[in-house]
């Protein structure tokens, strides 16, 4: 049996092991990336959250929540948009608001 026979098998195992670990690798590398992706939205809501938090009842008013909204939003996990429930609480109250009154003025 000749040298290069013997090594063949060997270096078939040793490149199917590398590429077997590559694989994992690159699996575990893009798991990472995509907790770490959340982990920067996350931080990213919670500070548009902040911003929302430190406006007054007349501001919060205007751009159509209630203090009673931030303070749900605030208590929601942190892996949850804030953001996405505030503006969802937006929209159900333009939905449902009733158009205004027709002026006796003409």
């Amino acid at each position: 049996m000749s040298l290069v026979h013997t090594i063949a098998p060997v270096a078939a195992t040793f490149q199917s092991g590398t590429e077997s670990f590559l694989g994992r690798s690159r699996k575990a590398a893009s798991h990472l990336i995509f907790r770490m992706t959340g982990l920067l939205r996350a931080i990213s809501n919670r500070r548009a959250l902040a911003s929302i938090a430190a406006m007054d009842h007349a501001q919060l008013r205007d751009i159509g929540l209630t203090a009673a909204d931030v303070y749900r939003a605030r208590s929601m996990p942190l892996g949850d948009d804030p953001t996405e429930m505030l503006a969802r609480e937006v929209e159900e109250r333009r939905r449902h608001r009733r158009p205004a009154a027709p002026s006796r003025n003409g």
